[in-house]
């Protein structure tokens, strides 16, 4: 009896050192590719980047032009009228090129 005891609680060792072996080497692995899937999340997130201010870079000269025409609605002078209708009209002619330049604008800022 002793002597299949200890046989079995040679081969429970045996076991256990083949279980913690196996153990250690999935966790090696596992860490392994978290490194890798990191290297490559942040390889991803780099050329995104590059895209992206590439295409900021690509933009720019329009959403100059864009931003500079917005400007030139704001500084246009309007007509010094002198009837109520005409400076109605004025009135209504200023607003809406107040909103064409904040629409400009705003299109401009998401390019």
């Amino acid at each position: 009896m002793e002597f299949e005891k200890a046989k079995r609680d040679e081969q429970e060792k045996r076991d256990r050192a083949e279980f913690e072996r196996k153990a250690q080497e999935q966790a090696k692995e596992q860490a392994k590719r978290q490194v890798e899937q990191e290297a490559q999340r942040k390889e991803k997130e780099r050329i995104e980047a590059e895209k992206a201010a590439k295409r900021q870079a690509d933009l720019l000269p329009d959403k100059e032009k864009l931003i500079a025409f917005a400007d030139m609605l704001t500084n246009l002078k309007l007509p010094v009228v002198k009837s109520k209708v005409a400076k109605m009209a004025v009135a209504e002619i200023n607003e809406r090129l107040d909103d064409l330049q904040s629409l400009i604008r705003d299109q401009a800022e998401a390019l």
